[in-house]
């Protein structure tokens, strides 16, 4: 992989399981990088076809600015578990099967950005992006349409059930934030630069202004209408919302200063910002909790702790609703070899199961807590505390090596596992995801999840074949 490449991969996942590796990437960063880019690129030629992995972007901050609030931050508490014993499963996928995504034209490679909550809609863009710009795509079902935003290293991110789709791009070397609305791009007025993350089933969206170097989260009540910059919890907080629902409750990922860790922050509708607690993790609390995705009353993303100038990172889920941590149960790694009939101890076909020692699997102490059927949690006997494997390093070894990049309305979530292999991590356990004809592939990422689990988009990233095809594809997985 080029240094272009490289670099490429670093800015837009943001997160890495690596802990060695920086864990932080920010949009006043990215604006500064972009600028040097382009200097660049005017007295030399890069490729920069490249792996790329779509996650919520990290902030740093600089003291002083904002619209702080008058009243100290609200901190939930980790309310008590339901009572009773946990709700039933929901029936998630155990198989899923590959497809590739069809575009417009030629190119190097193709990538998916984000997705609908049905799985009707996936936004993307082609490989690679350069000064003269690149087009946006959105799939609905089969169909591929191409749209070109103004400027240069375009994306959309998010997109609602209505096929209203959000994202940016970069025009003078400023980042504005941008909308495809009934087939034509427009961009989100009020902000001069700034981004556009999110986007709710009743057209609100979310994001950022960015104000020298500093990211201030915003709400659009519609993609007409200016937006309100979000209150933050303090004069030295800074950050991005990263999801909007129709009740108008917003989350978002904030820092409390340049050296501050990230927190997971809510506004319901009309309110301040309220501060979540972090959550419990193998060794103690964790540090850490950057949020990645708000759907169905879900908030999926990254908790992070450091011991010993290490960073040890777990996926986690909070349900809003009940105002608690839910444990996910500890994914492995797949193995290269095919899935038994039984899934491996009993699994359902294409899960593989945790081992004796992480929990959940034969020989486990019980079943891991689960999600109701209606997307709520069921019994915990510790609302707080994520799963941990037994006699591990502070990290919780079972975890190292699955890297988060959305969630759904159910609370399950979808990323990638030893940096190579897609999954489906659900309550009853990892279902892989395959590449052409059950290979794997040599990288393949899920980057979004349809509600029901049903629908995954992602890319392969795959070595092509000498004077062959892409390297990256786009492609959907349909699961079952």
């Amino acid at each position: 992989m080029s240094e272009d490449e490289d670099r490429i991969v670093g800015l837009l996942r943001g997160l890495d399981v690596d802990p060695d590796r920086p864990a932080r990437v920010d949009l006043a960063g990215a604006v500064r990088e972009a600028r040097r880019r382009r200097r660049s690129r005017r007295t030399m030629s890069v490729s920069a076809a490249g792996l790329a992995v779509v996650a919520a972007v990290a902030v740093p901050l600089l003291p002083g600015g904002g619209p702080p609030t008058d009243r100290p931050p609200a901190v939930w508490p980790a309310a008590p578990s339901a009572a009773g014993g946990p709700s039933p499963v929901p029936a998630g996928p155990t198989t899923c099967l590959v497809e590739p995504l069809e575009v417009p034209g030629r190119y190097a490679g193709t990538m998916v950005t984000g997705g609908d909550p049905t799985g009707r809609f996936l936004v993307g863009l082609p490989l690679p992006g350069d000064d003269r710009g690149t087009p946006v795509i959105v799939w609905d079902g089969e169909e591929a349409r191409q749209y070109q935003l103004p400027g240069a290293e375009a994306r959309l991110v998010d997109v609602s059930s209505t096929g209203l789709a959000v994202g940016s791009t970069y025009v003078g070397d400023r980042p504005q934030p941008w909308v495809v609305r009934d087939g034509r791009p427009a961009r989100l007025p009020g902000v001069r630069e700034g981004e556009a993350t999110a986007v709710s089933e009743d057209s609100r969206i979310v994001g950022a202004r960015l104000t020298d170097d500093r990211q201030i989260p915003v709400l659009w009540s519609s993609p007409v209408e200016l937006p309100v910059e979000l209150p933050l919890p303090g004069r030295t907080w800074a950050g991005t919302a990263v999801g909007v629902d129709s009740a108008g409750t917003v989350v978002g990922k904030l820092q409390d200063g340049p050296h501050g860790g990230f927190r997971a922050v809510v506004w319901r509708a009309g309110g301040g910002p309220e501060v979540l607690p972090l959550p419990e993790v193998e060794g103690g609390t964790a540090t850490e909790f950057v949020a990645h995705t708000f759907q169905g009353g879900w908030i999926t993303g990254t908790a992070i702790r450091e011991v010993a100038g290490a960073r040890y990172e777990h996926p986690a889920r909070y349900h809003l609703p009940t105002g608690r941590y839910v444990p996910l149960p500890p994914p492995t790694t797949p193995s290269t070899r095919p899935t038994p009939p039984d899934g491996g101890a009993g699994a359902a076909p294409g899960i593989v199961s945790p081992s004796p020692s992480e929990g959940g699997g034969p020989g486990s102490a019980g079943p891991p807590p689960v999600s109701g059927g209606d997307g709520s949690p069921g019994g915990s006997p510790d609302a707080a505390r994520l799963p941990a494997a037994s006699g591990v390093d502070a990290g919780g070894s079972a975890w190292r090596g699955f890297a988060i990049n959305a969630g759904n309305g159910r609370g399950w979530v979808v990323g990638s596992v030893g940096k190579r292999q897609a999954g489906l991590l659900t309550d009853t356990g990892l279902v892989s995801l395959a590449g052409w004809d059950g290979d794997r592939g040599r990288y393949a990422t899920a980057v979004t999840v349809s509600d029901d689990g049903r629908v995954i988009g992602g890319q392969l990233h795959v070595e092509p074949e000498i004077g062959g095809g892409p390297a990256s594809l786009a492609v959907r997985w349909r699961c079952r």
